[in-house]
């Protein structure tokens, strides 16, 4: 079950294949709430939020600002700036 966690939280296993706490107590509070993993790749799939980012005099960090969002798996279904 450990390995699948790692499709939800890249960075969770440790070196040496060992769990790491963070992504051991993570995995337990999902588990909990889902019958099964099929019910949990549901709801990672279905994951949908508005970002909203206060750019007001921050011309010297928007650039990393915007690359750094678009490099994430998972965009936001709406951008506000």
């Amino acid at each position: 079950m450990l390995e699948r966690l790692s499709s939800f939280f890249p960075g969770t296993r440790s070196e040496g294949d060992e769990p790491s706490e963070k992504g051991a107590l993570a995995f337990e509070l999902l588990w909990k709430g889902f019958k099964d993993m099929s019910d949990l790749h549901k709801a990672r799939d279905s994951r949908a939020y508005v970002l909203m980012t206060a750019a007001y005099n921050e011309e010297a960090y928007i650039g990393k600002t915007i690359a750094s969002v678009i490099s994430q798996s998972l965009r936001p279904s709406r951008w506000i700036i």
